[in-house]
């Protein structure tokens, strides 16, 4: 992601994924489809830390028909008749999981097709570190973006500046998995201000065990 070469072609021009047809179609019955992976009660929180590597990492990023909605049901090839329409499909009247999930990938995906952020192309040049079972990069414009992604971290109190959070300013919390508009599984609130916080290098950062949280430079 420190602006590598694929094959000589350019960082911004290689695909970044978590799942596709060939890996989800249950012809390797160990191989499931993110939101339903093991641990039970784990995998949709994975799903989401998942599509926050995908959508805000530099590259193209490419998402798998319903990891957005958490789907656990693997890919079938499946050719009767007559196909499934969606106008048919009516969403629940409340949130649930599946909801959950699709308005974390909503608010991720609105900040990369933002061209004020610079997401896409060759500007998003990233800056990486990781920690304990967890990334955390710099990304977009002038690296005003700070993204810090976990995947089952027994340290969910980790040093801002051990991550890379660059100093000389301070940055805002603007989005967080485990936000209860987010939240799915039962998991706790890991907050660490929201969009009046001012975090510095050196600030305790407060992380999901299994998650993502954004920042932006103040």
């Amino acid at each position: 992601m420190n602006n590598p070469a694929y094959f000589g072609r350019p960082f911004y021009q290689a695909a970044r994924f978590g799942e596709s047809h060939d890996m989800v179609s249950e012809q390797d019955p160990g191989n499931k489809r993110i939101a339903a992976r093991p641990p039970f009660g784990e995998g949709r929180q994975l799903a989401k830390a998942l599509g926050a590597l995908t959508l805000l990492s530099n590259g193209v990023p490419m998402l798998f028909m319903g990891q957005e909605t958490g789907e656990t049901s693997p890919f079938s090839f499946d050719s009767a008749a007559p196909a499934l329409n969606p106008q048919d499909v009516v969403p629940p009247a409340a949130a649930t999981d599946g909801t959950r999930v699709l308005a974390w990938f909503r608010q991720l995906m609105g900040l990369r097709n933002d061209a004020a952020q610079g997401l896409q192309g060759d500007s998003n040049y990233q800056v990486v570190q990781t920690g304990d079972r967890t990334i955390a990069f710099t990304c977009g414009r002038d690296q005003s973006l700070f993204v810090v992604v976990t995947f089952g971290t027994a340290n969910q109190q980790q040093d801002s500046s051990w991550l890379g959070l660059p100093s000389g300013g301070a940055y805002k919390e603007i989005f967080n998995s485990s936000w209860p508009v987010f939240q799915v599984e039962s998991e706790p609130e890991r907050t660490n201000g929201g969009y009046s916080a001012r975090i510095r290098a050196g600030q305790i950062l407060q992380l999901p065990f299994m998650g993502a949280v954004v920042l932006q430079r103040a």
